[in-house]
């Protein structure tokens, strides 16, 4: 029997997204992956030339959807014996509500990916205090989450959770409860930590270098999408960032290589422009990683490599104030470590401080985001294998 594996999503999904998931290996078991995607109708303001860069680099066997009557169309070739992965975006999920009653009543199973996550640590006060009590109290926490399910999206009830992380796993079960099957699965930085393009680690393994990651702050695309304020002038930003580089590269004497996330040629082609003047590299921070002497970040899921290989980390911010300082702040106190405010140039750099690692606090940060305890990729994972044979056969 034919099997189709959909993605439902409101972002643009490129070239590589199966792979980067985990799922390409299905097309050799004669499982078809297609993409249904609603980003031209998910309300956000994209111009001409944003539309036309998301369609040329398009992930193959994908549908754009103009009106909800393309959404329709579409959702009707989903038979029962498919299954939907549903990565509608937080911020959408209330205005694509009717698929999800389309997906209920017409029992086709579907469920989500978690499988690229961090500890959200820029909280208020009240939320700090909350998520305190979660940690103490199992009932409270299975408590206030089935509450709030309850109360934003009464209408999500998946078959299937694929997370990666201790932490995370724990966090759906206690939403969603023992209906939908839970399958624990590695995430996506560590399968890509685990297949490095040797023909570019060659240039790396031999030199010393420091490496910088870049998360393009001031166009990224997740902080447009959460309507959350971005960087006003990101010349004078970047003007900034480079003359901290500089300052690096003197008080070390090693150069700094420059990681772009993975978003750069699809969201912030931008981004290149600002470090023209250096050697930076698109989406290859884990082959960067793995031979640096210390990596610099600001807050990052990049982080998830630093700990993947063990490197020790420069937790830095422009200014000491705003989202990006706070996120940082709190993400150094997990490893012990402290922000530098590098904005001016009083900033200090103690080497054998910041060389050290504290080996117990990756360990558990790679537990609770990255890879829990007998993690398997999905290739690999025996019961998600079995769990598609059962609906792919009825």
């Amino acid at each position: 029997m034919i099997m189709n594996i959909y993605f439902i999503t409101s972002e643009p999904f490129s070239t590589g997204q199966y792979k980067r998931h985990g799922l390409d290996f299905l097309k050799k078991h004669g499982i078809s992956l297609k993409a249904i995607n609603l980003t031209f109708i998910s309300q956000e303001k994209y111009n001409k030339d944003e539309k036309k860069r998301f369609l040329n680099i398009a992930e193959k066997n994908q549908v754009f959807c103009y009106s909800e009557k393309d959404v329709f169309t579409e959702l009707e070739k989903i038979s029962i014996n498919d299954i939907v992965f549903y990565h509608v975006a937080q911020i959408h999920r209330f205005i694509f509500n009717y698929i999800l009653e389309y997906l209920n009543q017409k029992k086709i199973k579907y469920g989500f990916m978690s499988i690229m996550s961090t500890p959200n640590l820029n909280h208020p006060l009240w939320m700090k205090i909350i998520i305190n009590i979660e940690g103490r109290s199992k009932l409270f926490r299975l408590g206030l989450r089935r509450f709030k399910k309850q109360k934003t999206i009464p209408n999500f009830k998946p078959s299937f959770v694929i997370s990666a992380g201790q932490t995370v796993y724990n966090n759906f079960k206690a939403t969603f409860g023992s209906k939908p099957s839970y399958f624990n699965t590695e995430s996506m930085d560590f399968s890509r930590a685990m297949l490095l393009d040797n023909t570019v680690i060659e240039s790396f393994k031999h030199k010393k270098y420091i490496l910088f990651i870049e998360q393009g702050d001031p166009f990224h695309p997740d902080f447009k999408l959460l309507k959350m304020e971005l960087e006003s002038d990101p010349v004078n930003y970047y003007k900034r960032i480079n003359l901290f580089i500089s300052e690096m590269e003197i008080k070390t004497g090693l150069e700094v290589l420059i990681s772009l996330p993975p978003k750069t040629e699809t969201f912030m082609p931008e981004l290149t422009e600002m470090f023209k003047d250096r050697q930076f590299y698109i989406n290859k921070t884990a082959e960067l990683a793995k031979y640096c002497q210390f990596v610099m970040i600001e807050y990052s899921t990049a982080i998830n490599f630093a700990v993947i290989f063990r490197k020790p980390v420069f937790f830095f911010s422009i200014r000491n104030k705003g989202y990006s300082y706070n996120a940082t702040k709190n993400m150094a106190k997990i490893f012990g470590k402290r922000v530098s405010i590098v904005g001016k140039n009083d900033w200090n750099l103690n080497i054998e401080d910041l060389m050290k690692i504290d080996y117990n606090s990756y360990n558990q940060f790679k537990n609770n985001w990255i890879k829990s305890s007998g993690a398997l990729p999905l290739n690999k994972n025996v019961p998600f294998l079995n769990f598609l044979k059962r609906i792919k056969n009825g």
